[in-house]
């Protein structure tokens, strides 16, 4: 950890300025053959350009002059910028910052509108896939499963999957092995049906079993074009100390975790660091004159206590409600993280942990200087989207300090 301590030191240093750096051309982007392949399919493309439905990559191979293609080439060449989307209209989706965002991922939505959108900013559009752990070591499940998957993707003008599986699995068991073959065989169909799509897989935040999950990580990442480190609910289990209000993403605890990643061999290059857009909420069942606030004992995966005794809210309702108890706003140290207390109108306590531009700055820039391929979010839709000063402000920082 010494080395990580030093990069703590000079994003500390660092912090108040503007960092940019530019990744390594994808591997994806390289020269295919052309394949019309747009006019072979059997849904009709919805865009007002039939190239926006094509897979970005292979757009490429089409029109490489394209607008939209020339704006991808050019975003293949930044940090990656991963976002994930929930069900939401263009009301929201609309006033993303499009020119930042390099891939979204629909969480278990469709938008045609989005789709066409999004290819027309040069940003990949990927789907979420999970699979049931009692059909892991099941080989004919496996091929179903992706089969469906590589339809859906063609059916849908998709751009590749992200792999969201966050069962516990022990180690050296046939589900384990079987994650394995999944990513393996996923990325295998995927990169042979449509050369370009991108195959993803979410990790927890460290890679030393954080919930049970004691899977493969090297070898999924080796297979997948890119993991998704999910550095946020760091208290799921929470393992010293009492029961108590914690951060939900700090810096120190996200450092230790790539550190694990890459202690396994797994190339930064290969990693994007996830944060939140989103905080807890914990009743206190008491709040001592340190501020300590003591939860409940809720047991999750092994653990006597976890981030389970409060409830996640997006940021901009955890500002709502700031103002609206007109709280003080706190700042830890330890963590690099803002919280702050309220009592309600019943009398209860609370201790709320979030993330804001002032604590994301340092994990963007603890990605940038570790190497990583870029960072993402839980989720985009997490900010105030309204046509209110406040909502505009909100955007205009969260998605400013973005690589």
């Amino acid at each position: 950890m010494k080395s990580y301590n030093i990069i703590i030191a000079i994003i500390l240093v660092l912090f108040s300025r503007t960092v940019r750096t530019n990744g390594s051309p994808l591997a994806e982007l390289k020269k295919l053959p052309a394949t019309h392949y747009v006019e072979k399919l059997a849904s009709p493309c919805p865009c007002k350009d039939k190239l926006l439905c094509l897979p970005l990559a292979q757009a490429m191979n089409e029109n490489a002059t394209a607008p939209h293609v020339l704006n991808y080439i050019k975003k293949s060449e930044k940090k990656e910028v991963f976002a994930f989307v929930v069900k939401c209209n263009a009301s929201v989706w609309g006033k993303f910052n499009w020119s930042k965002l390099t891939t979204v991922a629909l969480a278990n939505f469709y938008d045609t509108d989005l789709v066409c959108h999004a290819h027309q900013h040069g940003v990949r559009v990927v789907k979420l896939g999970n699979f049931p752990t009692n059909q892991l070591s099941n080989k004919t499940a496996r091929k179903e499963w992706i089969k469906l998957q590589t339809s859906q993707i063609i059916l849908y003008f998709l751009d590749g999957i992200n792999i969201d599986y966050e069962d516990a699995l022990d180690p050296f068991t046939p589900e384990q092995y079987g994650l394995t073959s999944l990513v393996k065989e996923t990325a295998d169909a995927f990169h042979s049906t449509l050369p370009g799509l991108q195959v993803s897989f979410d990790v927890a935040w460290s890679a030393k079993g954080i919930d049970g999950r004691y899977y493969e990580y090297k070898k999924i990442a080796e297979y997948s074009d890119v993991i998704f480190i999910m550095a946020y609910d760091e208290q799921s289990q929470i393992l010293t100390g009492p029961c108590t209000a914690r951060a939900n993403s700090g810096i120190y605890k996200a450092a230790q975790g790539i550190q694990t990643y890459l202690e396994l061999g797994i190339p930064s290059t290969k990693m994007i660091l996830g944060v939140p857009w989103y905080g807890y909420n914990y009743p206190c069942l008491h709040l001592d004159k340190n501020n300590t606030c003591y939860i409940k004992e809720v047991p999750f995966r092994g653990c006597n206590c976890s981030d389970a005794a409060g409830t996640q809210h997006p940021y901009r309702d955890i500002l709502s409600t700031r103002h609206e108890y007109n709280a003080t706003y706190q700042w830890d140290r330890n963590t690099l993280s803002p919280w702050y207390n309220y009592k309600d109108i019943n009398g209860q306590q609370h201790q709320v942990w979030y993330d804001n531009e002032s604590s994301l700055i340092y994990k963007y820039m603890l990605a940038i200087m570790s190497g990583l391929r870029g960072v993402g979010m839980w989720t985009a839709n997490f900010l105030d989207y309204s046509d209110t000063a406040s909502g505009k402000l909100q955007r205009e920082r969260m998605w400013g300090i973005l690589p």
